[in-house]
């Protein structure tokens, strides 16, 4: 794991298995590595935080990042910012329902994990505007028809 790394996550529970089960995968969550042992994560019961890596059953995808202080100044932009669980919802009514619309009433300073990810893939110029709204699964999927 080095610094611009995708940290895809299987965790065991009863929301980790929701969130499997409507996202049609095997990871539940989703993390940025800022360096061999730390991840930028958004997670439901905290702000965006860079902990250190607590998650054994993981897949990490390889990004190489080439300009590694763009990952310090990703991270730097987005600590801090809150759970957004509107955007839980949103992406539940696009899985289940295929509304897709609610994107427009997406709350920029809030993000959930495949959201901070996807924004990250964005500005460091791997997968253009609109990947931020993808949950973890499709963003797993995603990222590996890119051939990463």
């Amino acid at each position: 794991m080095e610094a611009g790394d995708l940290v895809f996550v299987r965790e065991k529970g009863i929301i980790p298995s929701i969130i499997r089960f409507f996202d049609k995968g095997k990871f539940n969550h989703v993390a940025i590595a800022i360096d061999d042992t730390h991840i930028l994560e958004a997670e439901y019961n905290t702000r965006v935080r860079i902990i250190e890596n607590p998650y054994t059953d993981i897949e990490v995808v390889p990004l190489k990042i080439k300009d590694k202080s763009k990952v310090k100044r990703f991270a730097a932009m987005n600590i801090g910012k809150k759970y957004d669980f509107g955007e839980i919802v949103r992406i539940w009514l696009r899985l289940v329902f295929g509304w897709s619309w609610f994107s427009k009433f997406n709350t920029p300073k809030e993000v959930v994990c495949s959201e901070l990810a996807g924004d990250f893939l964005q500005y460091v110029g791997i997968a253009p505007k609109g990947s931020e709204l993808l949950a973890p699964n499709e963003l797993y999927r995603e990222i590996k028809s890119l051939g990463y």
